[in-house]
């Protein structure tokens, strides 16, 4: 393109333009099956897990409840990398009202790369992981799932009261 005039005017242009596409929305994508799994209130038990849990503060009108989950690493398999044995573990917390409405979830991810005096040592403890949530004061259901590498998937329940 050319400007004719000798005065100062120009042209400004991007490198391309596209016009919408007519095709239709791409679908939203299908959940995870720990996000499925953490809708149910099923007990799971492919990964064993244990839940505690212990109050802490968070905002001065919102409590903290931080969840203490222990895996048993027995059942799981470890896949090997070099001189380390490997995992991935997916945690899923939610608190629920006594509706069954979620108030407020948390989601982790622990991946393992473990010596072999590591792996038996915890093999014979168990290893922990820790999640908080924040929420008022009151009655809630406590739901957790954590799925391994393999997709194996453990899920526990627990009320719990948040005092004031």
């Amino acid at each position: 393109m050319r400007l004719t005039a000798k005065n100062n005017d120009y042209v400004q242009a991007r490198p391309g333009y596209f016009a919408p596409t007519n095709a239709p929305p791409a679908a939203p994508p299908e959940p995870r099956e720990i996000d499925r799994l953490a809708m149910t209130a099923d007990v799971l038990t492919a990964v064993p897990i244990q839940l505690a849990g212990r109050m802490g503060k968070g905002e001065p009108n919102d409590p903290s409840l931080s969840l203490v989950i222990r895996v048993d690493l027995n059942p799981l398999k470890f896949s090997e990398g070099g001189d380390r044995h490997m995992q991935k573990l997916m945690f899923l917390a939610e608190l629920l009202d006594g509706g069954g409405r979620m108030v407020t979830a948390k989601e982790g991810v622990m991946d393992l790369a473990l010596k072999d005096d590591t792996l038996t040592r915890l093999k014979a403890s168990g290893i922990n992981a820790t999640l908080g949530l924040n929420a008022p004061p009151g009655p809630y259901k406590v739901r957790v799932v954590v799925q391994d590498a393999d997709g194996k998937i453990g899920a526990v329940n627990q009320a719990v009261e948040i005092p004031k």
